[in-house]
């Protein structure tokens, strides 16, 4: 048989570019940070991959997660793997593509990451932090509560919490000095740095 049309071969020597364990690195690194990974199936019939292929593979190549997407089929299975990169789009048959993925309970044709349990959590600790910054930098004091000693309307409501948000949320515009007219009048809602340990707080 020529060589790498043995199917232990194809497993063994991957691809002329990179050997067995760092194609295999590269699909396991991808399945932990995408929860998939898609290896191409490089046939004897060269650039031609939209159709069913014979024979045995030769090579082995990890495609890029993020770029390559399933297209749902009839049976539960894909009827064909879209891969784009930048303008160029190459349709492969599902025959072609091995695709390993975790289970994923919200979609059954995508893989879900094991770095996905932790993300809500290491994205709460960031904003914490980002927060935590600005408040320290700033004497340690949350916003408060403007006053007016007349009602406003709905339109005059409506036009400062526009101007609060735009102008004074978020960590990046925490602490500005504010400059409100119709007799407003703020009131600080102060507080220790103690309660201010938001991190601690959260643990």
């Amino acid at each position: 048989k020529p060589k790498g049309t043995d199917p232990a071969s194809v497993f063994a020597g991957a691809n002329p570019a990179e050997g067995r364990t760092a194609m295999w690195m590269r699909a396991h690194i991808s399945r932990e940070l995408l929860g998939e990974a898609f290896l191409q199936l490089e046939y004897l019939d060269g650039d031609v991959t939209e159709t069913e292929p014979t024979g045995t593979p030769r090579e082995l190549w990890v495609l890029p997660g993020h770029q390559v997407n399933p297209v749902p089929g009839p049976n539960r299975l894909p009827a064909m793997y879209v891969y784009r990169d930048g303008g160029k789009i190459i349709k492969f048959h599902p025959k072609r593509i091995l695709h390993t993925q975790y289970p994923n309970p919200s979609d059954r044709w995508r893989g879900l990451p094991p770095l996905s349990a932790a993300r809500v959590q290491a994205e709460t600790e960031n904003k914490v932090g980002l927060h935590n910054r600005a408040f320290f930098a700033n004497g340690a004091t949350l916003s408060g509560f403007l006053l007016y000693k007349e009602l406003l309307t709905d339109d005059q409501f409506a036009q400062r919490l526009k101007i609060l948000k735009d102008e004074y949320t978020g960590p990046k515009r925490a602490h500005r000095i504010g400059l409100f007219d119709g007799g407003a009048e703020f009131h600080e809602n102060s507080v220790t740095a103690r309660q201010g340990d938001f991190l601690g707080l959260s643990q």
